[in-house]
């Protein structure tokens, strides 16, 4: 069995996800593992569910009305785990025997999340083609507004609020996301016009965050990053994070170890 490669940065994991639910992978099932058990649990879908069909295998599957399924692994950066998901096509097949419990992409009770931070969602995007992007949780976006207006209302000084700014503009650059995050730009701003009658919020930025730009991101060998979270290591190196790194996404790949870490709720 081949170890799959685990993209170095969440990013790139999530828009991996994205392509594979807008090419036909609309059930799911995912989770998290401790990170010695991770390797049992690649091994065991590969050999059960054919994770390492080349294109033209799973392209024959599914002319044979067969299902095919692909493993999406990325590791926690704060504890030795594995946020882990299993996206299945249509079709008949082993993998949609065993796995009861697939869920549907396409419905709003089941959608596919990450740490209940972000789930996939179809929007409508350029001449109203709706295409497939993460944003925020409904619940995510509460915390965040909540956030913000304590931190508006802190009597000493604004470091708070200045600090709650830059993190939520240094969120994953989605379509969805981004639409939340001048939604929160827009929140602050009332926000502190409601709380400091003063003017207007000195500490927005002027212009809105990039969209994503991490298509060049690496992969490492799964064992390899299992072998680091085992040994109390980070998942990966500095030299590996920022390897493909300009200045400016140098500050978006230190800020991803703040976000996607909750472990307390279902992915």
């Amino acid at each position: 069995m081949r170890p799959m490669l685990i993209y170095v940065h969440k990013t790139s994991t999530m828009q991996d996800v994205l392509t594979a639910v807008s090419r036909g992978y609309h059930w799911h099932v995912g989770g998290i593992v401790r990170a010695d058990r991770f390797p049992g649990l690649e091994a065991k879908f590969a050999d059960m569910y054919g994770l390492n069909r080349t294109p033209m295998q799973r392209y024959r599957a599914r002319l044979a009305g067969k299902a095919n399924a692909r493993l999406f692994a990325h590791p926690a950066h704060r504890s030795p785990h594995f946020f882990w998901w299993l996206l299945v096509t249509e079709g008949t097949g082993t993998v949609r025997e065993r796995e009861q419990g697939l869920r549907e992409v396409t419905d709003a009770h089941t959608r596919i999340t990450w740490a209940n931070e972000f789930e996939v969602v179809r929007l409508p995007g350029t001449g109203s083609v709706p295409r497939w992007t993460w944003r925020m949780t409904r619940s995510r976006m509460e915390t965040w507004k909540e956030e913000i207006q304590v931190a508006i209302r802190h009597r000493r000084h604004d470091t708070a609020i200045r600090y709650v700014i830059a993190r939520f503009h240094h969120l994953p650059g989605f379509k969805g996301v981004r639409e939340q995050v001048a939604e929160l730009r827009r929140f602050t701003a009332l926000e502190w016009g409601r709380i400091k009658r003063n003017g207007k919020c000195p500490y927005l930025p002027p212009k809105m965050p990039g969209y994503v730009r991490f298509q060049a991101a690496p992969g490492v060998a799964s064992e390899w990053v299992v072998g680091r979270l085992c040994d109390g290591l980070p998942p990966f190196t500095d030299e590996m994070k920022f390897a493909v790194a300009d200045k400016k996404l140098s500050t978006l790949i230190e800020a991803e170890s703040s976000w996607g870490e909750n472990q307390n709720e279902k992915v």
